[in-house]
């Protein structure tokens, strides 16, 4: 059962997502940080996390996404966005782990967005096999995503540009 001060909270971070949606940054952080003074949940933490790091405060972002997951290690949104902020400060091989643990997290609101990162990094890292991994994975339970398939369709295409232009597919 829910106490006064947990629904509290869920409005508190409602109402803030309504700001965050209408890009009114500063009255979403407002509330974000309203909801986690009056009671610390992963996700008000997480979305107050998201608010500094459009600031740049990328470390006080981290330790806020750390405390959430000290509050629900299942929770996996903070996993994925230590990840993302790590690759914001340009620390693409340690955001690996953190992108890695978001995709085995148990309560996920939007699952694709880790194996998406980690595509997107593998193609940056220039590690091709690997993003086709994460695209392919993402496939298998969201497929109809957009850019995985065109990722893995424009890789398919460059491999038959490579084996065509020694005439291993050949007209008439």
């Amino acid at each position: 059962m829910f106490k006064a001060d947990d629904e509290n909270c869920f409005e508190l971070i409602q109402k803030g997502l309504v700001y965050l949606q209408s890009k009114e940054y500063s009255m979403a952080k407002l509330l974000f940080q309203q909801s986690v003074d009056l009671q610390p949940t992963p996700e008000g933490l997480t979305y107050l996390a998201s608010m500094y790091s459009r600031e740049e405060e990328f470390k006080l972002s981290i330790e806020l996404c750390k405390q959430a997951i000290l509050l629900d290690p299942s929770y996996g949104n903070p996993y994925n966005d230590i990840g993302t902020y790590l690759v914001q400060q340009h620390q693409l091989m340690e955001s690996i782990e953190w992108f890695e643990k978001a995709k085995k997290a148990l309560r996920y609101e939007d699952r694709n967005k880790p194996y998406l990162n980690l595509g997107r990094l593998y193609i940056r890292l220039s590690n091709v096999d690997e993003a086709k991994k994460e695209y392919e994975s993402l496939l298998e339970f969201d497929p109809f995503n957009i850019e995985a398939q065109l990722i893995l369709g424009d890789f398919v295409g460059k491999q038959f540009e490579k084996h065509n232009k020694y005439g291993i597919f050949s007209s008439n």
